[in-house]
């Protein structure tokens, strides 16, 4: 059955309950890519999809910049990551969310989730009103990984339980590694595909 994936561009709130989906990809893109969503979080709405016949699924592109800059533009990312969750919850509270990104986005997600640790900024954690709506957290080659102390996991009480970090062998991104070109390889490695049996099977065991 085909799917129709709705991609949200970046706006202050979501005001009609008619059109709220069955589930909400909240997505962080990587640097220097163009918005909203990249090649990775692209692979993973299709994944999603795929799995979930009968469902509606939407995507919002977290709006930031993307940049080299990348304290300041990381922090108006998860700024406008938690201005449009808590918003979606208001307006949309049957809608399972699913929190992702890719490379400077994963930090995004990172600040948004974690207690501790994260590579830019101080993160403050979204309350555990939001949290109840959030199925799946899914982050590839995260920065905070290698920078912050370990995993996403394992430094988020709130979100730990139904996140997964991904960090591909040798990543220098997110691990000690020195192959930089396993960094770009996400979607062809196949772990994207994991990835998205992950967020569905989260999705459909918190119903």
């Amino acid at each position: 059955m085909a799917i129709a994936v709705q991609v949200m561009l970046p706006t202050p709130s979501i005001a009609r309950a008619d059109a709220c989906p069955d589930v909400h990809v909240v997505y962080a893109r990587g640097t220097d890519t163009v918005p909203p969503v990249d090649a990775v979080g692209r692979a993973l709405v299709n994944a999603m999809s795929a799995q979930l016949p009968g469902k509606s699924l939407s995507v919002y592109g977290i709006n930031y910049p993307a940049n080299l800059d990348l304290s300041g533009g990381t922090t108006t990312g998860a700024t406008d990551g938690w201005v449009h969750v808590q918003n979606l919850v208001a307006a949309c509270p049957a809608t399972r969310v699913v929190l992702s990104g890719y490379s400077q986005g994963a930090d995004v997600i990172d600040l948004l989730t974690a207690t501790a640790g994260a590579a830019f900024g101080t993160p403050t954690p979204m309350p555990d009103a939001v949290a109840g709506h959030v199925a799946a957290v899914v982050v590839f080659g995260n920065p905070s990984r290698r920078m912050g102390g370990g995993p996403l996991p394992a430094r988020s009480p709130l979100y730990g339980a139904r996140a997964l970090d991904v960090c591909l062998i040798g990543d220098p991104i997110c691990s000690n590694g020195a192959d930089l070109l396993a960094h770009s390889r996400y979607v062809s490695s196949g772990v994207v595909n994991q990835a998205a049996r992950f967020a569905v099977s989260r999705l459909t065991s918190a119903g």
